[in-house]
């Protein structure tokens, strides 16, 4: 369906569904050798509404009858942002979204192992080029301004003086931070910051947000990879941890609701308990250190972790590990 084609995840599911018959809606001159539509009539004619990978709407006609130049301006004029982190807004983020969700395949191979680029043609990707930016090196899709600011631009571009002043850039500044080095903003008796203090500075930016080395938050969000009351607060009841835990990682029997936004979060709740489950790679877990009482607290974090000891870091990961 048209919905379905404007997420990655439904991307990889529709082209999982029609990649052995997208020989059928072969329509560039330079593809014509893979064209099957004469051999295979009654299996194309099954298989029609796979022609939206190759083939989108953008208005209210196809992508293919429009000229090239036009194409072209459509995406710069959604999708261009340069070396300026705060041209990125939600609004352009929803915009690009609009002009390059039926492209996106072009650089999604990552998840579907290949992308279509054999069938639509590297001039008709070309085109799209600037929609590249929409996807992580880790094949996961890009759907917020945060998350966009992150994957393009570096600690020294985004933690600027200018971070109070745009909360989209504030929150991409401390989201890069957490991601990058959590365990020096940890708090006291789990921070890494004395042992790895150098490799920490280089994240010294940082704090412009109200991240602070040694466990200087000073926020009771889990947004320091672990759960913490802050550091003038109570620490938080067992039984607040195993429901923060549950509303960010339960998902049940339903595979719909394995989403990169439920990763994501179960990531930033697990963070600094996953040492409890990776015995694979640590020989021994934290275990004995933190107590299995607290382990337990975070059982379902266990999802996170495959059985050879690899982190799921993708929704399509997590989906195949658990379903």
């Amino acid at each position: 369906s048209e919905d379905n084609l404007e997420t990655i995840s439904g991307i990889y599911k529709c082209h999982n569904k029609c990649q052995s018959h997208l020989c059928c809606f072969v329509s560039d001159d330079d593809q014509f050798k893979q064209d099957c539509s004469n051999q295979r009539p009654a299996a194309c004619n099954v298989y029609e509404p796979c022609k939206r990978l190759v083939n989108p709407i953008h208005g209210n006609e196809p992508v293919k009858t429009l000229d090239s130049a036009d194409i072209e301006k459509i995406v710069f004029d959604a999708c261009y942002f340069g070396a300026d982190p705060l041209k990125i807004t939600g609004e352009m983020v929803k915009n690009c979204h609009g002009v390059c969700a039926q492209r996106l395949c072009c650089f999604s191979d990552y998840l579907l192992q290949s992308s279509c680029r054999a069938t639509v043609g590297d001039d008709e990707c070309e085109l799209y080029s600037l929609c590249e930016q929409l996807v992580t090196d880790d094949g996961v899709e890009v759907n917020s301004a945060v998350e966009l600011k992150e994957n393009e631009f570096d600690v020294g571009h985004i933690c600027t003086s200018k971070v109070n002043e745009d909360t989209d850039l504030y929150d991409a500044c401390k989201g890069l931070c957490i991601e990058k080095r959590s365990c020096c903003f940890d708090k006291p008796g789990y921070s890494c910051y004395e042992e790895e203090q150098d490799w920490c500075d280089e994240y010294k930016a940082c704090e412009k947000t109200n991240l602070k080395f040694s466990g200087g938050v000073s926020t009771n969000s889990n947004s320091n990879g672990g759960i913490s009351a802050g550091n003038n607060a109570s620490p938080l009841a067992p039984e607040e941890i195993e429901k923060t835990v549950f509303d960010a990682c339960y998902f049940g029997d339903d595979e719909s609701r394995v989403t990169q936004e439920l990763v994501t979060k179960c990531h930033n709740v697990c963070r600094s308990r996953l040492c409890c489950f990776d015995s694979f790679k640590l020989e021994s877990s934290c275990r004995a250190t933190v107590g299995e009482d607290e382990c337990e607290l975070y059982s379902l974090c266990e999802q996170l972790i495959t059985a050879d000891g690899d982190v799921v870091k993708t929704f399509i990961e997590l989906d195949l590990k658990e379903f």
